[in-house]
């Protein structure tokens, strides 16, 4: 009787799925982890997993699985510097000897003297050298050849993945810092004006997160909310329908804001269908356009360049315009916001910019 060979690790698994996954990760965490329950798969013998992150020359635990979170943000010296994969069965010479007492200790808790093999993979690219590692631990059988074969490729792949999304990481933080600095200038030139776009921003982002918009909704609210004022750009003489106007046709060469300028264009619209320029009601005018309408104006009420009111003296307010002027289901999201029972400068901290 002939007993059939079993499968090679790369005859069952799914390589394009698994570069699809990489590829709709949000954030580097989830990517990382996307990426070891991978390396599981094309290690059949490993029994738990982890990933460093080299961010200014440090090299940080930053995903694991099978480990818990305590293994996290631990700082590690190890094989992955020398820039190649393999299979280790000197765990003691290649993790524990490198690194510090204390980190030696940690490891030791976690169980890693335990482990009776490890492949290490270094994530490295031409441009930046080596970006981290994934690291599959066998506390059982030992790996085969064909494993660190594998987790070669898909060490290549990961890191492909880790490049487009810290460049898209990147180039989204270059834009909110540009478009920031860009708002600050404009505002510099009257001090009565000064703060208030980001004042704006974060109130809308905090209801924005109450509504559970996605990150990328949560992007172009940003958009909406810093750029409200742009209009303002072509003289403060005019009405405010017309300073939206000319925010939309400010932006007319900038496809990648095409929802953040119809937010803008339709900021005067009122929920009774009373305002313009369109004379939208209800739920026909855009959701960001509805946010920014009642952040800007809660501004208004409690800033120094308004009313100087308190928050429940505004609220008060606002809520006498709700189903009129404003969306009454936007003026409860800034209730729920402002229950959290801090002043409006804690609000903004941290909750500023767009989730990624």
């Amino acid at each position: 009787m002939f007993r059939r060979k079993a499968p090679e690790p790369t005859e069952t698994f799914d390589f394009l799925r698994a570069s699809q996954e990489l590829l709709a990760a949000r954030n580097v965490k989830t990517m990382l982890e996307a990426a070891l329950g991978s390396a599981l798969q094309l290690a059949p013998n490993a029994t738990k997993a982890w990933a460093v992150l080299r961010e200014k020359g440090v090299d940080r635990v930053s995903a694991v699985r099978g480990y818990g979170t305590e293994f996290l943000g631990l700082e590690l010296v190890g094989p992955w510097v020398e820039s190649h994969p393999k299979i280790s069965t000197n765990l003691t010479g290649d993790l524990f000897n490198p690194n510090l007492p204390d980190i030696r200790a940690k490891l030791g808790a976690m169980g890693l003297r335990e482990a009776k093999q490890a492949i290490f993979i270094p994530l490295k690219d031409r441009g930046q050298g080596v970006r981290g590692a994934i690291v599959v631990d066998s506390y059982g059988d030992p790996f085969a050849p064909a494993a660190l074969e594998a987790l070669s490729r898909w060490g290549g792949i990961v890191t492909s993945s880790l490049a487009t999304l810290v460049d898209m990481s990147t180039a989204k933080s270059l834009a909110w810092n540009l478009t920031l600095t860009f708002i600050e200038a404009i505002e510099a030139q009257d001090f009565t004006q000064l703060g208030h776009a980001v004042r704006v921003t974060s109130y809308a982002m905090a209801m924005g997160r109450e509504l559970n918009l996605l990150p990328a909704e949560q992007n172009d609210l940003w958009f909406t909310a810093m750029l409200h004022d742009i209009g303002k750009l072509g003289g403060s003489n005019f009405d405010d329908i017309a300073i939206a106007g000319m925010g939309y046709n400010l932006l007319e060469r900038v496809p990648e804001l095409e929802t953040p300028r119809a937010g803008i264009l339709h900021l005067c619209e009122q929920w009774n269908g009373s305002g313009g320029p369109k004379a939208l009601k209800g739920n026909a005018i855009p959701l960001f356009s509805r946010i920014v309408a009642v952040s800007n104006a809660f501004d208004n009420l409690t800033s120094e360049r308004g009313d100087e009111l308190s928050n429940t003296e505004a609220l008060e307010q606002l809520r006498v315009d709700a189903g009129a002027r404003f969306d009454p289901e936007i003026i409860g999201k800034l209730e729920a916001v402002l229950k959290q029972n801090k002043a409006t400068a804690e609000l903004r901290q941290g909750s500023l910019f767009p989730a990624q």
